[in-house]
């Protein structure tokens, strides 16, 4: 009994010429492996094609495509795939890298303007750290009086009234204390 074929374009193989192996690789109805992508080696889709769908949209063939209009964190990215990350820090040879940082501040999609840099390394050549040395200069506490046992201590936050969590939960209990 035949089945009735509901799209005439497909052709149907009959189990029995499967079994035979009377369709070969000469034949052009042949399903045998298909061609395989030239730069990633993927299986492709059609027999016709010769990279996969990912390789073809590569780069500027894509239509989302911007070139020097990118993002930050899309040029990162775009770095980050094709900058090797090496051992240790370029800077000080001592960490293994952590950070990508561009060298020029002007953020081309160019390779040999990117380094990789551990974060205290980053930090030196942003000129962060000097900026968080001087606002934590001027954040300098001094030592004050405990409010419960009036000790002498020295706070790690300007809001800090109590010298240990003991005198603080007293003075949840008593709630005594002046601020």
């Amino acid at each position: 009994m035949i089945k009735h074929n509901p799209c005439p374009d497909k052709k149907y193989f009959k189990k029995e010429d499967i079994k035979l192996k009377k369709y070969n690789e000469k034949s052009p109805n042949w399903k045998g492996d298909k061609p395989r992508c030239i730069k990633c080696n993927k299986q492709l889709v059609s027999y016709t094609a010769t990279h996969c769908l990912v390789c073809a949209q590569i780069g500027n063939k894509n239509n989302m495509w911007k070139g020097d209009k990118v993002g930050y964190c899309a040029l990162h990215e775009w770095i980050k795939n094709r900058l090797p990350k090496p051992e240790t820090c370029e800077e000080c040879h001592a960490v293994s890298p952590y950070d990508l940082a561009n060298r020029s501040n002007k953020y081309k999609r160019d390779l040999s303007d990117w380094e990789w840099l551990c974060r205290k390394c980053h930090m030196e050549k942003d000129g962060r750290i000097k900026k968080l040395s001087k606002f934590n200069i001027n954040k300098k506490l001094k030592n004050i009086n405990c409010l419960i046992c009036n000790k002498y201590f020295h706070p790690k936050l300007s809001i800090t009234k109590f010298c240990s969590t003991k005198c603080y939960h007293k003075s949840r209990e008593t709630k005594t204390y002046e601020n």
